[in-house]
This record gives structure tokens, C-alpha cells and sequence, in this order.
């Protein structure tokens, strides 16, 4: 599969880095695959540094044809995209699943733009109308004999009654998840729209795993104890978490509903696509890797028009002045239900505090 290596490294950034889960600092260590991982992008299984001087992409976006208009294209057999969007909120009305051609019901015409993005039909967990663990207590999972602990954000007005999204945040090497939490602070970009959770990598180690136990226990967790929209599941990362969520997205394309990946290449090949949309931020500075080769291989996958761009401001998520400005763009053509959004800064391996109401901007049009 191709990957480009995009990246980024300064300041606070580079301190977090080297703190605490192995080292994502520039070096001249060589691109390798997580162990036992297949069909991934190039990535450091150690937590250590990637010299992107060589990036293991040959996509060649100077040359690159424009995609198609739309993903008609698609298998629906194979997960590809959905035959037709749903735009009622009829509890009879049907809608096309992504899979095979079958057909999924809405549920008491409770569907709205507003709780699952673009008239998706609401997908609602089977921790629905039940009562939610205790506040504070609910801060770790068993993965196999391992154990996983994490930062929770729930709605101060958590209600559970209604489906809210999820979103899985996985922090970068030499920063713990608790120290993410605060450096990426996505859960106060979302305030009290969705569920946010923060991981920390198992039983304190340095790593993401190379399977994806860690991101499936966490799913099947919180959808029994919260009241989830099955149909907004997205995920996020920086650094090397972003690379890990790139294979989260990648390998489960079919069940979230899209992805960011910060500071880290995105898988390209062989990914299960379902109806996943796709955000990725990189800064033009970046030491560990040198450019966004992938963007123009993602408009393709995702129906979309590498040359039909819409600039969307990203300092308009946040309003201060900053001297990391940003310039987002999203594409046309693209399937209805694969939009694709790509970020560059002037700035290095740093996260600009304008990211993450991109994201959530990004996520909640879902």
C-alpha cells in the first residue's frame, strides 16, 4: 500500500514528545511497520522518530488525474459507498445500507440533520435509557489481560435518551493520554455535543497495539453503557496516534464514520472504506515528513475532484489571532457520504489551537 509520511515537531510539542511514551522527535530511525500489522502505513512500533528524508509514498500528485465526480463507482457489495442518502425522518422511511444493498429502518422518526449528520438514519446503542456508570468511576477496560485507562468526557447534561457521537482521541509518543487531553483539548471544542475519550496506551507502555483489540473493547464498552450513535463514531490522533488512527480508520472504515489524522500519514490501499470521511492536518514545516502526497490519492477514493477545492478558514473555529494560520480546504464532487477535508499550517510537529474546532466543525456535519 502507498503512504506518504506527513508530520510535524516544536516547542511545547517537542517537550510532550519526549516525555513519556517513547520519542516521536525527529531521528534518523528508519520506517517500519507496527509488528504484526499488514497492509499499514510506514510507522515506528517503537515510539521513536521517523526520518521521512525518503517518504515511502510513490503517489506522485503532480501527475495525479482528477477523480471521479462521484462514488457510483463503489461496490456497495464491499462496503463501498452507499447506494442513496436518507432525507426523511419517516419512522418508515428506508435507506440503502453500504453493505450488500440492504435496507436498514429509521428509528421513530427521530432522525434529524441536527442528532446524526446529513440525514443518516440514528443508529442508537444498546446503552440507550439506561442509567450510566457513576461519575468518576468509569476510568478503564480490560483488553485481553491487559488494561486500558483513559480520560472521559461526557455531556454535562448527559442525557440517556439520546444518541450522542463518540469520538476516540489517541495521544502522540513521549505524551501521556492525561497530558493530551489538555494539549489537543478536542473535548472542549465539543463541549456538550458528544462523548470524548482519551486513552492512555495499554498497561502504561509506549505503544499503540497493532490489532485493533484496543479500539473494539472501547466501542463495545461504551456503546452497553452510554447512549451512543452507532452511525457517529469517529477517531483522532497526533503524531503516533495519528498514524494509529489512520489504521483504526482504515481497518475499520466500516464502522466509523470518519477520521482525523494529525501530524502522521494516512493509509492508502487496501482500507474498508464503508461511508468513512476523511480530515488530515499537516504543518509545512514538519521535520519528520515533508509533504501531503496523500491528499490527492484520498480525493480520489472519496469521489472527489482534486482540482474542485472550497477554502474553509479554520481561524473562524477560533477566534483569536494566532501565528500558526491555517488554510483548510474541501473538495467537490466527492460522495455524499465521504466528504474529505485536508489542513496545512506554517508550524512544525505543534498542534495550532484552531485544530481541534476543525475537527469537531468537520465531524458534527456528519
Amino acid at each position: 500500500m502507498g503512504t506518504s509520511g506527513v508530520g510535524i515537531t516544536h516547542g511545547v510539542a517537542l517537550f510532550l514528545l519526549l516525555a513519556a511514551c517513547g520519542n516521536d522527535a525527529t531521528s534518523t530511525t528508519a520506517w517500519t511497520n507496527p509488528t504484526g500489522s499488514t497492509n499499514l502505513p510506514d510507522a515506528a512500533s517503537s515510539g521513536t522518530g521517523n526520518d521521512s528524508s525518503s517518504p515511502p509514498n510513490s503517489y506522485d500528485a503532480s501527475t495525479a488525474t482528477p477523480g471521479p465526480t462521484n462514488n457510483a463507482g463503489h461496490d456497495a457489495g464491499t462496503g463501498g459507498q452507499q447506494g442513496q442518502q436518507m432525507t426523511s425522518s419517516d419512522a418508515n422511511t428506508t435507506m440503502l445500507a453500504s453493505e450488500g444493498g440492504t435496507t436498514t429502518t429509521g428509528e421513530g422518526g427521530t432522525t434529524t440533520a441536527g442528532d446524526s449528520g446529513s440525514g443518516a438514519a440514528l443508529q442508537k446503542s444498546a446503552g440507550c435509557g439506561m442509567a450510566p456508570p457513576a461519575v468518576g468511576s468509569d476510568t478503564s477496560i480490560m483488553v485481553g489481560s491487559s488494561t486500558g485507562q483513559y480520560t472521559l468526557d461526557v455531556p454535562t447534561n448527559y442525557d440517556n435518551n439520546k444518541a450522542y457521537p463518540l469520538i476516540l482521541v489517541w495521544h502522540g509518543a513521549g505524551v501521556t493520554g492525561t497530558a493530551f487531553h489538555g494539549y489537543l483539548d478536542m473535548h472542549t471544542a465539543v463541549g456538550n455535543d458528544a462523548i470524548v475519550v482519551t486513552p492512555e496506551c495499554l498497561d502504561g507502555g509506549s505503544t499503540w497495539p497493532s490489532d485493533m483489540s484496543y479500539p473494539d473493547a472501547l466501542l463495545a464498552h461504551f456503546e452497553a453503557s452510554y447512549c451512543i450513535d452507532q452511525g457517529r463514531l469517529f477517531t483522532t490522533g497526533h503524531s503516533m496516534g495519528g498514524l494509529y488512527t489512520g489504521q483504526v480508520g482504515c481497518e475499520r472504515g466500516d464502522v466509523f464514520r470518519g477520521d482525523a489524522v494529525l501530524a502522521a500519514p494516512h493509509p492508502t490501499g487496501a482500507c474498508k472504506m464503508g461511508t468513512m470521511a476523511v480530515m488530515m492536518s499537516v504543518g509545512m514545516s514538519d521535520p519528520v515528513a515533508s509533504s501531503p502526497t496523500e491528499f490527492p490519492w484520498w480525493a480520489m477514493e472519496n469521489g472527489c475532484n482534486f482540482s474542485m477545492t472550497t477554502p474553509v478558514d479554520p481561524m473562524s473555529f477560533y477566534n483569536m489571532a494566532l501565528d500558526e494560520s491555517g488554510t483548510c480546504v474541501e473538495y467537490g464532487g466527492c460522495g455524499a457520504l465521504t466528504p474529505l477535508r485536508t489542513c496545512t499550517f506554517n508550524g512544525g510537529h505543534e498542534i495550532p489551537p484552531w485544530v481541534a474546532p476543525a475537527i469537531w466543525n468537520f465531524f458534527k456535519k456528519l
